[in-house]
């Protein structure tokens, strides 16, 4: 998105989360208005194979052997194999239980949005099917578009596959549970928007630090989102990507690696 005559913008640091109700920041404690925490039984979603819950196996400090994975222990290099991985995994007869003990030294995550490097012993959760991976196309602005200078715009996203619309306290929950399917089996979550400042014709890597703007579409919306740029944006050239997440801000996981994108771009 670019036009004549515009001024150079500076460049915010920090988050900035949008909804309905206005503009909030993900570090602020006071904003929970609108914030939809997910609960609901087990027997409202679609999941793998039905096990029957133990009494207390959400409160037990000890894993059930039920739930041990076998192949979590085998490092992929068989003998003979077509195939052969660029490297060996980590492997763990436990399910990595204890996976954040092998770095005394780094704080663990504890929902927390932390600059700094830390280990999250929270599991990956619920996988979707291929055919229920979520897709966006950012339907407006659309690449190309010359929009008005420091002028309030509307972003549309065209969206399925995912009960979008849900997220939870981003300073006390960022990253601390499981991704979870709803019973229709997508990824209960939202979609993430950001906009960054380019050198038109340049291909060096940007700063993930420095960005123009950053939304989190957080209202429940059917085939097409829409949120705001409030006051727009000062003159130059700018790159929206649309990227699914699920509730507790991580990006969207995937049943198979070779599939369509997830996220959407616009320049």
């Amino acid at each position: 998105m670019s036009s004549p005559g515009w001024s150079t913008p500076q460049r915010r640091r920090g988050r900035e989360l949008t909804s309905g109700a206005g503009s909030r920041h993900a570090s602020g404690r006071s904003a929970r208005a609108g914030r939809q925490l997910v609960t609901h039984s087990r027997s409202d979603r679609i999941s793998g194979p039905v096990r029957r819950l133990a009494a207390g196996a959400q409160t037990n400090l000890t894993l059930d052997a039920s739930l041990v994975v076998a192949g979590f222990a085998e490092d992929g290099v068989e003998s003979g194999a077509s195939y052969l991985p660029s490297s060996h995994p980590l492997v763990s007869s436990n399910n990595f239980i204890n996976f954040c003990n092998r770095y005394p030294d780094i704080p663990i995550t504890n929902g927390q949005q932390l600059n700094s490097r830390s280990c999250n012993p929270a599991p990956m959760g619920e996988i979707p099917s291929a055919s229920n991976l979520p897709s966006v196309r950012i339907a407006g602005p659309i690449t190309g578009q010359i929009i008005p200078a420091n002028t309030t715009f509307s972003l549309s996203l065209a969206v399925k596959n995912l009960a979008d619309g849900v997220f939870v306290n981003p300073t006390e929950n960022f990253l601390s549970a499981p991704q979870q399917l709803d019973s229709a089996g997508n990824v209960l979550g939202h979609y993430q928007v950001v906009i960054e400042e380019l050198d038109a014709n340049s291909t060096a890597p940007t700063d993930s630090q420095n960005f123009a703007f950053f939304s989190v579409v957080s209202a429940p919306g059917i085939g097409i989102l829409v949120s705001s740029v409030t006051n727009g944006l000062p003159e130059g050239f700018y790159r929206i990507t649309a990227t699914p997440h699920a509730s507790n801000y991580q990006p969207v996981l995937a049943p198979v690696s070779d599939h369509g994108s997830l996220n959407d771009v616009a320049y």
